[in-house]
């Protein structure tokens, strides 16, 4: 993630790899990472969010993925804050 104020918002990009599955199971995944997103986009600072989903994204359920994607954010957020605004941060976490 990036943090930035000029993005005007909480803009949000997929990664997913082929090997998740097959394009129906890509795109419901970014779909349903996409509602969740929508949800805590209110909560979360402007900027660039890229998120990458595994294979393990794919069997969770509707309230797992967000458990998952809530300690993804948290772990980023706090890394954000300690390096300071305007840094990219990654994270491993797993979704």
């Amino acid at each position: 993630m990036v943090i930035d104020d000029a993005a005007g918002g909480v803009r949000v990009a997929f990664s997913t790899p082929k090997r998740i599955g097959t394009a129906v199971v890509r795109n419901r995944a970014r779909r349903q990472l996409r509602e969740l997103m929508r949800e805590r986009a209110h909560h979360l600072p402007h900027g660039w969010y890229l998120l990458g989903i595994d294979h393990l994204a794919v069997d969770n359920s509707w309230g797992q993925l967000g458990i998952s994607l809530d300690r993804v954010l948290a772990a980023g957020l706090s890394r954000a804050e300690r390096r300071g605004s305007h840094t990219a941060v990654t994270t491993s976490e797993s979704m």
